[in-house]
């Protein structure tokens, strides 16, 4: 498998949120409605240990659509950053307010919008799709001005002056989308946006576009709007997570970053969707039955493929996510380790779709995820989806398991590419 080179930025604000929400992810049907990995929430840490009898698995027993992830990189003088899955409610927000050490907070909105036709500064068509077929983007709207600036100055600086039908793109994007400064970008609402600024890739992460105004989100017909929370925290990042998980009911609050976010054992980062298109490429789609989409003919015909994979049988998957399924099984049946996959609880791969309760599309939906041992016991023993070995073998080809996301995905594996050289 290609090693993973000219990996983009990876600054916390640029977290990738495979908001996955609340579906068990059983991909039963061809393969199945109800599994996602469409971007999930997690943090940088090694992939994985080396030595295959090293137990990093936690075994939870809660699965849930792709499950929640965020990616980051830690740094010494960064805010943190508050992922609650379940939504930011008033009380929480409140709580993290009057704790003590918080001397400065700010909302991030995370959404989905989904754009349908671009011109550029010279009003030259860019992309324009028909037929209800349009292009789903990664978004962000950043809330408390005044705040913003003493967290990210940068991110605020860029911000600053700007209103509303105001749009911003990092470096990458733009070079995605082929837009410009004074280009046109129109919604599947009908609501349109030009683009005033294209920002370096640090400044708001790997994202692919920015609202300078928050209200221009539901304008633009953004879904799965997912709020959360920059904190400046004097103090711990575990103990600012303790606090704020008390405040939630125990449940479902996660922070990375920080003033102290060194040796925490989290979960190893995801791509962001800008990221998987830079990988995989970009299509467009449309809407289906339920949380099924349509995906245009010409990506799937260069990318996705019919193979046969050692233990696990006949698989449709991109045809990179199938090289390392290759290389994980092939290993596998090498060493005389068959028994670490049931082949009868392989429940898919390449399944186009939203992740269950959201408006984003799955991992799946690019082939570059699948479900191995799905629905099994989490209990390490053979067959199991957190089984040591396979996690380690899994990692090793570059590819992450979702058992320890915030809504844990046991038995979702997905393409992250192989860690760089050091």
């Amino acid at each position: 498998m290609t090693r993973l080179a000219n990996r983009m930025t990876r600054g916390l604000i640029g977290l990738t949120f495979l908001l996955a929400l609340t579906s068990a992810c059983t991909d039963s049907v061809a393969p199945s409605d109800a599994a996602e990995s469409v971007e999930a929430p997690t943090t940088s840490v090694a992939v994985a240990t080396s030595t295959e009898l090293s137990t990093t698995a936690d075994p939870v027993a809660n699965a849930a659509d792709e499950s929640e992830r965020s990616d980051t990189s830690h740094g010494q003088d960064e805010p943190a950053w508050v992922f609650v899955p379940s939504g930011l409610t008033p009380e929480l927000r409140s709580a993290a307010v009057s704790t003590d050490g918080v001397r400065s907070l700010a909302q991030v909105d995370v959404a989905v919008v989904n754009l349908v036709s671009t011109t550029n500064a010279a009003n030259r068509t860019v992309d324009e799709v028909s037929d209800g077929f349009r292009i789903q983007l990664d978004a962000r709207a950043y809330r408390d001005s005044s705040a913003l600036g003493r967290l990210l100055p940068r991110a605020a600086e860029a911000l600053a002056g700007l209103g509303s039908g105001d749009l911003l793109l990092s470096e990458s994007s733009a070079e995605l989308r082929r837009l410009d400064v004074g280009s046109q970008i129109t919604f599947d609402s009908g609501w349109s946006g030009t683009v005033v600024e294209i920002v370096a890739d640090d400044v708001f992460g790997p994202v692919e576009i920015v609202f300078a105004d928050p209200g221009d989100f539901t304008e633009a017909g953004a879904g799965s709007i997912r709020p959360a929370l920059l904190i400046d925290y004097d103090g711990d990042a575990a103990e600012l997570e303790s606090l704020l998980l008390e405040a939630n009911g125990g449940v479902g609050v996660r922070v990375f970053g920080g003033q102290s976010d060194t040796g925490r054992d989290l979960p190893t980062p995801v791509l962001s969707p800008l990221e998987v298109k830079q990988l995989f490429g970009e299509f467009s789609f449309r809407p289906s039955v339920g949380r099924s989409v349509k995906i245009e003919e010409a990506w799937f015909e260069e990318n996705i493929e019919l193979r046969r994979i050692p233990i696990i049988g006949r698989v449709r998957c991109h045809r990179v996510f199938n090289d390392a399924l290759v290389e994980v099984m092939s290993g596998l049946v090498r060493d005389g380790k068959e028994d670490m996959i049931d082949p009868s609880a392989y429940q898919g791969c390449w399944t186009p779709r939203f992740i269950g309760g959201s408006q984003r599309l799955s991992r799946h939906s690019w082939g570059i995820a699948a479900d191995i041992n799905f629905g099994n016991d989490l209990d390490y023993s053979l067959g199991s989806p957190v089984h040591p070995i396979l996690l380690n073998r899994m990692a090793d080809a570059g590819l992450v398991s979702g058992h320890r996301w915030v809504n844990a995905d046991p038995g979702h594996f997905e393409y992250v590419g192989l860690p760089e050289d050091p």
